[in-house]
């Protein structure tokens, strides 16, 4: 109580300036403490620019790509645009399992399949055609009149066409007589000494092409090629669908009773027909003469046939 007592009585004595001089010798000059008053400020690092930039593209596929699906035909291969031009290409056609098959590209366009190519000297004889012990060809080897014609049919595995593109290489044997000698007027008997191409259709058997063989190169018999020294018109429903040819050279005597195995028949010749609808059947090819082989017969020594 004392003390407190003491110091009223001591500030009441002072003036006014002694206690601002007393207030101010007692205040701390901050510059003399020697601490900072400012508010810390946190260091910032540098931006680091070696942080790499990440990748927002999409990834890569890197798997194999898919194949082509198989084409049924190389007609499908061509308006598909994947030709590279005559050659072997892989299809599936709609009857059977996928196969390697010869396309020309070229021909006419393009786009034919090939549905057979057949060279006696190696291959078997097909459907009823006969092999000849002594040639490399197929024959008739008819021996009675149930056999006047030979028939083998040529898958095209239920392919559609509307065209057929062939060749043969043919033989004559003895006195085939073309259209001549009065064979039958009918396609489905033996209506001249020819190779016969055909197929069916929804109307009946149609005639493609026949490869004819003729009597003789000279004289006037109705058994030499149509049009030539008095030669028998074709059938009509053969029309110009035909080419005709003869091994006997000769201008006057009838053919000898043997094989012209040294004259082959029809070797640069190809033909190419259109079928009066689409189809996806078999090519019928047939061997026919009208008498039997001991008087004449046809043969085969190569056959190519292609569709589209």
């Amino acid at each position: 109580m004392r003390l407190l007592f003491f110091g009223t009585l001591l500030m009441s004595a002072c003036t006014d300036n002694e206690i601002r001089a007393l207030v101010e010798d007692v205040t701390l000059d901050e510059s003399d403490t020697g601490m900072d008053t400012e508010s810390p400020v946190e260091s910032v690092p540098a931006a680091d620019t070696n942080i790499p930039e990440f990748d927002t593209s999409p990834p890569i596929d890197t798997s194999p790509p898919e194949p082509e699906p198989l084409r049924e035909s190389c007609l499908e291969i061509l308006l598909d645009g994947l030709s590279v031009g005559d050659g072997e290409y892989e299809i599936e056609p709609p009857c059977g399992t996928p196969m390697v098959v010869t396309c020309d590209m070229t021909t006419d366009g393009g786009g034919w399949t090939q549905i057979t190519h057949l060279d006696f000297g190696t291959d078997e004889c097909p459907g009823d055609w006969q092999e000849e012990s002594d040639f490399p060809f197929c024959s008739r080897q008819a021996n009675d009149d149930s056999q006047r014609i030979r028939s083998a049919a040529f898958e095209g595995w239920c392919i559609p066409y509307s065209g057929v593109l062939g060749h043969v290489v043919a033989y004559q044997n003895g006195s085939t007589d073309a259209f001549g000698d009065t064979p039958a007027n009918n396609i489905d008997d033996t209506y001249g000494d020819v190779i016969s191409v055909t197929v069916p259709t929804s109307a009946g058997t149609e005639h493609l092409f026949s490869y004819v063989f003729g009597f003789k190169s000279g004289g006037s018999d109705d058994s030499n090629c149509p049009g030539e020294h008095g030669g028998a018109s074709a059938p009509d429903f053969v029309g110009s669908d035909f080419l005709c040819e003869t091994a006997n050279l000769s201008t006057t005597d009838g053919p000898e009773r043997s094989w012209y195995s040294d004259v082959p028949l029809f070797e640069d010749d190809w033909f190419q027909v259109a079928v009066s609808e689409e189809i996806s059947t078999d090519v019928d090819v047939r061997l026919m003469a009208t008498h039997t082989s001991d008087d004449e017969d046809v043969g085969i020594g190569e056959i190519i046939l292609y569709i589209r």
